[in-house]
């Protein structure tokens, strides 16, 4: 099951530069992943699983600091974690108990 997360031309630019930045963070167990990831958003798709969308907003958040203009990157970051934890809630919610 995936989600949908339209971004811009704009947005889709930061985000790949964002992936592109963070990815000399990871180490090389994450980077076939991530790079999966980074290739689906080059791709121009809107839809992502959760995985995916985590590895967004890591990205986002991390290239967002210190940088000009920081404070979109990290609105950008809001929007996709907000998809994620209410895709998480539709979909996989039902199976937490109270």
């Amino acid at each position: 099951m995936k989600a949908t997360v339209k971004f811009t031309i704009i947005q889709r630019m930061q985000v790949i530069q964002a992936m592109n930045s963070h990815r000399s963070k990871l180490d090389a167990g994450q980077k076939q992943r991530f790079d999966q990831v980074t290739n689906l958003v080059k791709s121009n798709t809107n839809l992502f699983d959760s995985e995916e969308m985590i590895y967004i907003v890591q990205a986002l958040r991390t290239y967002s600091k210190g940088r000009d203009g920081s404070e979109g990157l990290r609105k950008l970051a809001d929007r996709v974690e907000q998809t994620r934890i209410d895709f998480q809630m539709k979909h996989l919610g039902k199976y937490i108990t109270a």
